[in-house]
């Protein structure tokens, strides 16, 4: 792979050399995936409270009705939690009815639900609300 520079030294500010760029660089691997109000996280390691879910439903819209669903890999969710984790071997492609699918790399991901703040509203002048995305 090559990386074209301008040459200063030269009369002609518009002629350019080439300089040789290692070819052992490798990208960064990617830790953070995102699909809608979903975020795949990388991890190293499960809690060891965890349980394996029975289905591969990740997260159902409250709204569409639409599933965010794994094709391959567990999912395995923290007991009296909403804490959910997922296993991903090589071919794991997460799908849902809105969004592109995506694929995560082998590994281990924290999924985590984004959330909303509402804040003191109308009627709940003394409460704060953070609540999960309704989708």
């Amino acid at each position: 792979m090559t990386d074209t520079k301008f040459d200063s030294s030269q009369k002609n500010p518009f002629k350019y050399v080439t300089a040789s760029i290692p070819s052992q660089i490798k990208p960064k691997e990617k830790k953070i995936y995102r699909q809608g109000d979903i975020l795949f996280k990388k991890i190293e390691n499960f809690p060891l409270d965890i349980a394996s879910k029975p289905d591969n439903v990740i997260a159902e819209g409250e709204v569409s009705g639409h599933y965010h669903l794994l094709n391959s890999g567990a999912l395995y969710e923290v007991l009296n939690s909403e804490d959910l984790y997922l296993k991903a071997g090589e071919k794991t492609k997460i799908t849902h009815n809105e969004h592109l699918p995506i694929k995560l790399s082998p590994g281990n991901y924290k999924i985590i639900r984004q959330r909303e703040y509402l804040g003191k509203g109308a009627g709940r002048e003394h409460v704060e609300i953070i609540r999960q995305v309704i989708d």
